[in-house]
C-alpha cells in the first residue's frame, strides 16, 4: 500500500478514471460467470432430482452431470474472483472463456472478448494488486451506465416478454 499511498491523490484518481470501464466490464463478467454458475448449479440440482425420481440413475448421463457440476463451480470461482479483481481469478476466467468459444459464434465472440478484458494491458493493470489498492482508495469512483444502454435493455426486454407471451397465448387458442 505504500507506494500507491505515496502517489499524489489525482494521480490515483487519474488512474482509476482511466481504467473505470474496462474495470465496470471486468467486474460484469464477473456477475455474468457467477450467473451461469448459479444457473448450471440450479439446473442440476434439478436434473438430479428427476433422475433420481425417475429411478433411472443408471442410465444418467454422468459425466455431463460431473461436467455440469464442474463448469458450475468453475464459473463461482470465475465470478467471485473477477468482482474481487483478484489476478489470479484470470485462469478459472479463460477456461469459462474457452469452453464459450465452442458455441459459435455468439460463444466465440463472447469468449474473444473475455480474453480482451482478462489479457489486454488495462486488464492486467486492473487485476493487479496496485490496482485493489487504488479501488481502495478511491471509494467514491463509480461507472455510471449509459441511460441508451438502459433503454435498449427495456427494448429487448420488452421484445422477449411479448415474444413469449405471444407463443403462450397462440398455443392456448389451438
Amino acid at each position: 500500500m505504500t507506494e500507491v499511498a505515496s502517489l499524489p491523490a489525482s494521480d490515483i484518481r487519474e488512474v482509476r478514471e482511466t481504467h473505470l470501464k474496462h474495470e465496470a466490464s471486468i467486474k460484469a463478467m464477473g456477475f455474468l460467470c457467477l450467473l451461469g454458475g448459479v444457473l448450471l448449479l440450479g439446473s442440476f440440482a434439478f436434473v438430479s432430482i428427476e433422475t433420481i425420481a425417475a429411478g433411472s440413475l443408471a442410465e444418467s448421463p454422468a459425466m455431463s452431470l460431473l461436467f455440469q457440476i464442474a463448469f458450475g463451480i468453475l464459473q463461482l470461482i470465475a465470478g467471485i474472483s473477477l468482482r474481487q479483481l483478484q489476478g489470479w481469478s484470470r485462469i478459472p476466467a479463460a477456461i469459462v472463456a474457452a469452453v464459450s468459444m465452442v458455441a459459435v459464434p455468439i460463444g466465440t465472440i463472447i469468449g474473444i472478448y473475455i480474453l480482451y478484458l482478462l489479457f489486454s494491458p488495462k486488464g492486467s493493470k486492473i487485476l493487479s494488486a496496485e490496482y485493489r489498492q487504488i479501488v481502495v482508495l478511491t471509494p467514491d469512483m463509480r461507472y455510471r451506465t449509459p441511460r441508451w444502454f438502459w433503454i435498449c435493455i427495456l427494448v429487448v426486454m420488452l421484445i422477449l416478454v411479448g415474444f413469449v407471451a405471444f407463443v403462450f397465448f397462440a398455443a392456448r387458442t389451438r
